[in-house]
């Protein structure tokens, strides 16, 4: 019973100590190496890997600077100084910039960059050299496109040019149209100040509705024909029928 528990014990010490010893490194390239660390110099780590059951030699040069900080904390001080100052070597070859976002991050940058993040960061797009907001650049965009598709721009909207006439015969006559009925145009107009009937008219069941404006010494005629509208004529100087 003692020889069993001593063993037990045994092995529970030997794979606590299996544990312990266990380091994983990784390089650069992503790639990682777990096991013991047998030996380490100016070069790199000798290690004994787990995994494949031999042992390799593993660079400083290849570690990532986690890796090289956990191991080896004076050279990681070394290789981040080093590292700095080509990131500074860098930044004067390039002539890079600070930029801080509008989050608060700060990155390095050419000043072009520069420019064009801050200008974003406003809420600009560049078109033809110039930065202007994003919805005036939309709006250029959209009038290129328009034209191009032979569209033209009235009262802040784009209209084929067969619309834009219907628009403003649609104002000229003041809101009626041909083809409309009678309660439709006393919907938008009212009842006509008269109404004009002939024999003539009378024949073809059509009467003419004047609606005069006093004020303006004109009047406007509509001409109806079975309950439709045929004719709209505005602003005339009124007449005496």
């Amino acid at each position: 019973m003692k020889n069993r528990f001593f063993f037990g014990l045994l092995a529970v010490l030997i794979a606590a100590s299996v544990c312990v010893y266990a380091e994983t490194i990784t390089m650069t390239n992503k790639k990682t190496y777990t096991g013991e660390i047998l030996d380490m110099d100016n070069d790199g780590v000798k290690l004994k890997d787990k995994a494949k059951g031999m042992t390799v030699f593993l660079k400083w040069d290849n570690m990532t600077l986690a890796s090289i900080k956990e191991h080896n904390p004076d050279l990681y001080e070394v290789k981040l100084a080093e590292r700095k100052a080509e990131i500074e070597k860098q930044k004067k070859e390039l002539g890079l910039v600070k930029y801080t976002s509008p989050e608060g991050k700060e990155i390095f940058v050419t000043p072009e960059r520069k420019t064009e993040l801050e200008n974003r960061a406003k809420g600009l797009d560049l078109y033809q050299g110039k930065w202007l907001p994003t919805n005036q650049v939309a709006e250029l965009k959209l009038e290129v496109e328009m034209k191009k598709q032979g569209k033209i721009k009235y009262d802040g909207k784009w209209y084929n040019a067969e619309e834009v006439q219907d628009i403003e015969t649609f104002k000229k006559n003041k809101g009626l149209r041909v083809g409309m009925k009678a309660e439709e145009v006393k919907a938008a107009w009212g009842e006509p100040t008269s109404v004009r009937k002939s024999a003539d008219f009378s024949s073809r069941k059509r009467e003419m509705w004047i609606y005069v404006n006093e004020e303006k010494e004109i009047e406007d005629r509509v001409v109806m024909e079975q309950d439709q509208v045929l004719q709209i004529s505005t602003n005339q100087p009124i007449e005496e029928f």
